[in-house]
């Protein structure tokens, strides 16, 4: 699919963000928003110019919003339509699609009830190899990571919740087992144990979501390859690495673990190594990460 194509889809499903627009609660991207007025003001001009196809004006505009730390949804899907206008002219600048595909995941994350975004995030991504592919390069495909992948599947409140279920069965069949009846008795030792078995289990993905959350930042590349580095800033090797690249793609997502000085250490699949900052566009605001591993 082309970015004209991507374009034309994008536009299609086009957002006026508003500041008062709702975020998901159960999103960790929940910064101060700047004063009402001059927010709306800024957010009206940035999704007019988007509309006009003034891209230059509009990723000005929305970029300011994201320095100003405001997060929308809306805002940061437009963003995502401006990148990609920016991308399919004469004015192209390298990492273009990659700040397209920050601004659709970070839609995704803002709007969990928004579909589209990740679908459309998953055509930037495909355009990525398409055009990788044809200069030569081979696309770049690494496993997730089995425990990050399996958390994600639905919302570290979720996870709770069913894991609460579980310990609300194991309370009532224990005392179901202090019945006089048998049949009541059975049933608390179905209760209880079914219980059990639901609260470990989901208690321990719920424990594995948080401890994820507090411990890590989603990020997308932004160049053309964030070359993979040692803790000392020296490029490492496919062979050290044990695979069979030694860069990040642009558009691919990674996980921040730590920071020191210019350099992010950043988990991506089952891979641990360090990457240049200015290489990638962190979803939400900075956190403040521990300066080691």
């Amino acid at each position: 699919m082309s970015c004209a194509s991507l374009i034309g889809l994008l536009m299609a499903t086009l957002f006026v963000a508003s500041p008062a627009s709702a975020m998901n609660p159960a999103q960790r991207l929940e910064p101060p928003q700047p004063t009402e007025s001059a927010t709306a003001d800024l957010v009206e001009r940035a999704s007019d110019a988007v509309k006009r196809g003034a891209f230059s004006e509009a990723i000005s505009a929305f970029e300011q919003l994201s320095d100003r730390g405001y997060l929308n949804p809306d805002a940061s899907y437009n963003r995502a339509v401006a990148y990609l206008q920016r991308a399919e002219s004469a004015k192209q600048k390298p990492g273009d699609l990659g700040q397209a595909a920050a601004g659709l995941r970070e839609a995704a994350l803002l709007d969990r009830g928004g579909p589209s975004a990740e679908g459309l995030l998953t055509a930037v991504r495909q355009e990525v190899s398409h055009l990788r592919s044809r200069q030569g390069r081979d696309p770049v495909v690494v496993q997730p990571e089995l425990g990050r992948a399996l958390t994600s599947l639905v919302s570290e409140q979720l996870w709770g919740f069913v894991a609460a279920l579980g310990s609300l069965a194991l309370s009532l069949g224990l005392v179901l087992r202090r019945s006089s009846d048998a049949t009541q008795r059975l049933a608390g030792l179905s209760a209880a144990y079914s219980g059990a078995v639901v609260l470990a289990l989901f208690g321990a993905l719920t424990l594995s979501a948080m401890r994820y959350r507090q411990t890590s930042q989603e990020a997308i590349v932004v160049v053309d390859e964030a070359r993979l580095l040692d803790a000392s800033g020296n490029a490492l090797t496919a062979k050290a690495l044990g695979v069979d690249t030694t860069a990040i793609p642009e558009g691919a997502s990674v996980y921040i673990t730590a920071q020191r000085g210019t350099l992010l250490s950043v988990s991506w699949g089952t891979l641990r190594a360090w990457v240049r900052r200015s290489d990638l566009r962190p979803l939400g605001p900075v956190q403040h990460l521990s300066d080691s591993l």
